[in-house]
Parts: C-alpha cells; sequence; structure tokens
C-alpha cells in the first residue's frame, strides 16, 4: 500500500492517480480535482476517468467531458453524478 501525498487515502501500489482526490501519486502538482460525476477528475486542461479492474488502475483521458463520456460509455465502466457535499471513503 501507498499514501496519497495529498489526501493521505491508502491505495494499491500499481495506482498512478488517488481515486479520492485525483492526485498523480508521484507527481508534485497537488490539490482536489474532483468533479461531480462519479471517478471523473479534471486536472489542468484534461478530463480523467479513473476505475479498477482486477486491482489494476484504469486511466481513460479526454480533452472534453463529451469525449470522455463515449469512452467510458466503450469501455462499459459506469457513469454517475454524485452529490457534491458526499464524501467516499
Amino acid at each position: 500500500m501507498i499514501e496519497c501525498p495529498n489526501c493521505s487515502k491508502k491505495l494499491n501500489e500499481n495506482f498512478t492517480y488517488c481515486y479520492i482526490c485525483g492526485c498523480e501519486i508521484r507527481s508534485e502538482n497537488m490539490g482536489d480535482f474532483k468533479t461531480n460525476l462519479l471517478n471523473v477528475f479534471h486536472i489542468d486542461d484534461e478530463f480523467l476517468y479513473l476505475f479498477s479492474v482486477k486491482g489494476k488502475q484504469v486511466i481513460l483521458k479526454a480533452d472534453s467531458i463529451e469525449e470522455l463520456q463515449h469512452l467510458v460509455w466503450l469501455n462499459r465502466f459506469p457513469w454517475k453524478e454524485i452529490s457534491q457535499n458526499v464524501q467516499p471513503d
């Protein structure tokens, strides 16, 4: 297990991004990159969708939210809006 340098969440060693705050684990670009969509983060000018399949992190990237939604749909991953005041554990 490793710890997110931004939010201190315990993560699988092979993860690249924290699935809670969206921070890249081995980067100096810290912050909360959450959106109101489950597993979707907005970092700089890029949208990321983070998902885990059999313990490996899947990262989908796109320049627009519409393009990302299409990639998520093609991979048959869940796409869901979440409440802004609910924090995942």
